[in-house]
């Protein structure tokens, strides 16, 4: 969903990478490596455990390129998100 965070990230991911438009699998992973740390800078602790456990508490509250990054019991992301379905096909006798 368009919003000022993903125009920004967007922007700054075009004008480093020189790709446009930035895939799915890239906006998630940003939002995921400041989710957790969040996560580090809010509990102080730096470790598996804090990383594994607090990542609900700290996704309620975080919003960013990929839109709100709501996690469930099993640490996967629910509700409200948009997500990209990818298949291979051929094209020119080639796989893409």
């Amino acid at each position: 969903t368009a919003s000022p965070k993903l125009l920004g990230f967007v922007d700054k991911f075009r004008s480093r990478a020189g790709e446009y438009p930035p895939d799915a699998l890239s906006m998630n992973a940003h939002d995921y490596v400041w989710m957790f740390g969040l996560t580090i800078m809010r509990t102080g602790k730096y470790d598996s455990e804090n990383i594994k456990n607090a990542p609900p508490h700290i996704a309620k509250i975080y919003f960013d390129a990929s839109g709100w990054v709501l996690l469930g019991e099993n640490g996967d992301r629910v509700g409200g998100s948009s997500y990209e379905v990818w298949a291979v096909v051929i094209e020119g006798g080639k796989l893409k």
